[in-house]
């Protein structure tokens, strides 16, 4: 049975970072009769979108779950509380 393993990367220094990039880009493939392989990447803090939508979820606040999937870059926001006051993607405060 296959299993996944998820790794974040928080990159401060670009040029620093290109040959472990281009070593995981090599790794990028299909996993297919493979006994592993790199399979998914995204460049934003997609765990910390998944955080901001469960600690959403947690308190009852669904309403900023569309705003929480429509952020370009989620890591601007520190939390749920960052997003309460702010207008919608419908023109609506939150709040």
């Amino acid at each position: 049975m296959a299993r996944h393993l998820t790794v974040v990367y928080t990159i401060h220094d670009e040029k620093f970072f290109e040959e472990e990039q281009k070593m995981l880009m090599s790794k990028f493939q299909n996993s297919n009769g493979k006994p592993w392989a790199i399979t998914a990447m995204s460049h934003g803090d997609e765990i910390h979108r998944l955080s901001l939508i469960e600690d959403a979820h947690s308190a009852n606040r669904h309403d900023l779950i569309d705003d929480i999937c429509g952020l370009i870059d989620p890591g601007n926001i520190d939390s749920i509380e960052d997003l309460e006051n702010q207008e919608c993607s419908n023109g609506v405060l939150h709040a």
